[in-house]
């Protein structure tokens, strides 16, 4: 039995895991399983989601209740953080999947392969998925077709908000 300081051992947990199983998992989430056990299933979860999600980054915005629901908050991080101090108990958390990770011969990815991305990062965290989305400018017509890709699947959000959405080349607002 190896022993050492406690933040050592998570760090050196957190490299094990990502060199045994190619998953990028924070110090918070193995805190957060509380059980090996728990910690296994989260795992596991995380690696029959895409690979393609693996540099997704999760930012606590307001840490609220953990008996509450969190919104997600998607393209951009801190852009939502005027908002989140105004939810109260609700913990909010901000999400970016770098979109480099995902283009192809250089290309943007479309915003059905990023909302598909966000699903998938997301439920690296929340294995039955987020009810709560929100998304700002372009990142409110990406949490639009996550919520369509939710609603297609059988899954509808209980909230999905969007703020200031920007319409894409070829919406009606394209006169």
């Amino acid at each position: 039995v190896q022993t050492c300081a406690l933040p050592i051992c998570v760090i050196r947990l957190v490299s094990d895991i990502r060199d045994a199983m190619g998953i990028e998992v924070r110090a918070g989430e193995i805190f957060a399983a509380r059980t090996p056990r728990k910690l296994a299933e989260r795992l596991q979860t995380q690696r029959s989601h895409s690979s393609r999600v693996l540099g997704a980054e999760f930012v606590t915005l307001n840490a609220g209740r953990s008996d509450i629901a969190p919104m997600y908050c998607i393209l951009g991080i801190e852009v939502y953080r005027p908002i989140a101090k105004h939810m109260g108990d609700r913990p909010v958390i901000g999400v970016y999947v770098p979109e480099e990770e995902l283009r192809e011969d250089g290309e943007m990815p479309v915003t059905e392969d990023l909302a598909a991305a966000y699903l998938g990062a997301i439920a690296t965290r929340e294995p039955g998925g987020a009810r709560f989305i929100c998304g700002v400018s372009y990142g409110a017509v990406v949490a639009l077709e996550l919520a369509q890709q939710r609603a297609k699947a059988g899954d509808p959000l209980a909230l999905l908000v969007l703020l200031d959405p920007y319409p894409t080349v070829g919406d009606a607002t394209d006169e």
